[in-house]
């Protein structure tokens, strides 16, 4: 019997130490029930806050895509807009030359136009200024008688009228050919058919009405107070010179 009961003891003994060991162990059992719990919220979180992050993520490449498209469409617009303007440039640079070469052209003409303008002003005023002395010299020199006595007398030697006419006349062809631009010899031909007229016999002319207001027409420059019948000579100017010219281009046109 005594043996019996130490067996009964012993085996409570071991019956109370297993249930100590099986209370510790179920609560270490319910720790790390939490703790898995706990670990498994956590991994859920993250999870989730990876998934909102890579969601933000896309939204932006996505705009940074959208952007970068609309950028390069505006890129290629320019461009486009830049080699326009670049060939409109060129073709006004084009145009600027020309018109700056006309314009040099153009004054170089305009140039030599004023100085063509001067050097005939100068002829003329010369020219004006050698009639002046002839006349003066004609009308003070002695022995050389006056216009007035020459148109009184009743006859006067021809090649004395003659001559006198064909020197005026040569004098004004000279200027009109100098006014005109044109050589002395395409002129010449003029001068001998105005001339043919002044071909007469060696015999005297006789001064009657008609060869009377030729005179005073030739003589006319030397008169201080001319007459109304009289037409003196007078030396053309460059105006009535251009006015010849349009009134004979507008008649060939016609």
């Amino acid at each position: 019997m005594a043996y019996l009961q130490e067996q009964l003891l012993e085996a409570q003994k071991k019956e109370h130490v297993l249930q100590n060991q099986l209370s510790q162990l179920t609560e270490e059992n319910q720790k790390l029930l939490g703790q898995l719990a706990e670990h498994k919220s956590q991994e859920d979180c993250a999870v989730r806050e990876e998934r909102d992050l890579m969601l933000q993520l896309k939204k932006v490449v996505d705009m940074q895509r959208d952007q970068i498209r609309t950028l390069t469409h505006e890129t290629r617009q320019k461009n486009k807009d830049t080699e326009v303007l670049q060939e409109q440039l060129d073709r006004f640079m084009k145009m600027n030359e020309d018109l700056r070469h006309k314009m040099s052209v153009l004054q170089a003409q305009l140039k030599s136009s004023l100085q063509r303008k001067t050097e005939l002003e100068a002829l003329l005023q010369e020219k004006q200024k050698e009639n002046v002395t002839m006349s003066k010299t004609c009308v003070v020199a002695p022995g050389i008688p006056d216009s007035n006595m020459l148109l009184n007398d009743e006859r006067i030697p021809s090649f004395l009228l003659c001559g006198a006419i064909s020197a005026i006349i040569k004098q004004r062809k000279k200027i009109e050919a100098k006014m005109l631009g044109i050589t002395e010899s395409a002129t010449s031909s003029s001068d001998e058919e105005d001339n043919t007229w002044m071909q007469t016999p060696g015999t005297d002319c006789v001064v009657s009405k008609p060869s009377d207001s030729i005179i005073r027409s030739l003589f006319g420059m030397w008169y201080s107070k001319p007459t109304a019948d009289t037409e003196p000579w007078e030396i053309i100017s460059p105006k009535e010179i251009n006015q010849e010219q349009k009134l004979e281009t507008s008649n060939e046109n016609d």
